[in-house]
């Protein structure tokens, strides 16, 4: 953005004023996603609700076997969090069910599934 004023000998008022308004709006729409991300860290977890789970497919997957983008939608709607114990060699997994997302979740969990959601070709079994 910057860089065709470097260039310019004379920059126009008006191209100048078209910078410094843009450049202003940008720092506007970050104070405003900062606040948005101050506000959501400050928020309290919400609280344990295992009956989520309910609605949710039940099975084993072979991820090797999913296709990528399928794969990447599932782990992002799940927001898995993966951490390696090098000592131990054992990872711990974690997930995020939440009522706001959880029939996006199944959604992408079914199109894992893919079918009638009782088998995939991606080696899933759910739970009719």
């Amino acid at each position: 953005m910057l860089d065709p004023l470097e260039h310019l000998d004379e920059p126009s008022s008006a191209f100048v004023q078209n910078v410094n308004e843009r450049a202003a709006q940008i720092a506007g729409d970050l104070e405003a996603a900062q606040a948005k991300l101050r506000e959501l860290r400050s928020m309290v977890p919400p609280r344990p609700c295992p009956e989520l789970l309910d609605l949710l497919p039940v099975g084993t997957i072979d991820l090797g076997r999913v296709p990528a983008p399928v794969l990447r939608r599932l782990l992002d709607v799940f927001r898995l969090r993966m951490r390696y114990a090098r000592k131990t060699g054992l990872v711990e997994c974690e997930v995020t069910i939440t009522s706001e997302i959880v029939g996006t979740q199944r959604d992408a969990a079914v199109a894992a599934i893919g079918g009638d959601g009782t088998e995939s070709r991606a080696g899933l079994r759910g739970t009719p």
